[in-house]
C-alpha cells in the first residue's frame, strides 16, 4: 500500500485541510494527487511544531488535477471507519490538546511496566505508560518508523512468564521525550481475553 507523507506545520495547517462530511473525516492533501481514486492509502503525517508523527488509513475520494481559481491541485481522502479513533486524537493534537492513547475499543488506564520490543532493526526494553484493549503507549525508547511492525513481551505486575503479543506503529513523538503508540495486530481469542483481563486488572490497582 502507498503511504503519503505530509509535513505540517502546526495544527492550523492540518485543520485547514480537514472537513467532516457524510458522517466521515476528510482531508484534502496536495501531497496524494498522484494517488488514484479508490485507492486506499497510509498517510503519515508529521506535525514539524511538536515533533508528533501519526500513521492513518484513508481512501482517495477524489482528484482535483488543475488550479480552479483559488483552489489548489490534490487528493481528497477520508479516513477510514476502523481508523476514527486515531483520526480523533490527531484532531485534538492539531487544537493543541493533550493526546493519550485510546483506541475505540475502550477504556485506558494508566500503568508502568516493561516491555521488551523487537522488530527488523530494532531491539529495546521501554516501559508501557498506559494500556487499552486496543493497544498501549510506550515512553523510554526511540520509536522505530510509523507503521513499523513490532514483537512485544510485557512484563505486567504478577505476571512471571509476561504476555506476547504483536503489534506495529501507529504514533510517535521524538522530543522532549520519547513515546510511541503502538495498535496491537493479529489477536487469537486468548490473546483477547488476557487483554481484557488485565485491563481490569489494572483498572482496580
Amino acid at each position: 500500500m502507498r503511504v503519503v507523507q505530509v509535513h505540517l506545520q502546526d495544527g492550523a495547517d492540518l485543520l485547514s485541510r480537514y472537513g467532516r462530511k457524510h458522517d466521515q473525516d476528510e482531508l484534502f492533501l496536495a501531497e496524494a494527487i498522484d494517488c488514484a481514486v479508490g485507492e486506499e492509502v497510509f498517510l503519515d503525517l508529521y506535525f514539524d511544531h511538536t515533533g508528533y508523527a501519526f500513521r492513518v488509513q484513508a481512501r482517495v475520494i477524489s482528484r482535483r488535477l488543475t488550479r480552479a481559481g483559488s483552489l489548489p491541485p490534490g487528493a481528497r481522502v477520508a479516513i477510514l471507519q476502523s481508523a476514527t479513533s486515531l483520526a480523533g486524537m490527531i484532531l485534538a493534537h492539531a487544537r493543541g490538546e493533550e493526546i493519550r492513547y485510546f483506541p475505540r475499543t475502550g477504556a485506558r488506564v494508566d500503568c508502568s511496566f516493561p516491555v521488551r520490543i523487537r522488530a527488523t532493526a530494532l531491539s529495546g526494553r521501554g516501559e508501557v505508560v498506559d494500556f487499552a484493549y486496543g493497544g498501549i503507549r510506550v515512553a523510554g525508547l526511540a520509536p522505530p518508523p510509523l507503521g513499523t511492525a513490532l514483537g512485544l513481551k510485557l512484563y505486567p505486575p504478577g505476571s512471571i512468564l509476561g504476555l506476547t503479543l504483536r503489534g506495529r506503529v501507529v504514533w510517535h513523538r521524538l522530543n522532549p521525550d520519547a513515546n510511541m503508540g503502538v495498535q496491537f495486530t493479529s489477536l487469537t481469542a486468548r490473546q483477547t481475553r488476557r487483554i481484557e483481563d488485565l485491563v481490569a486488572r489494572l483498572g482496580r490497582a
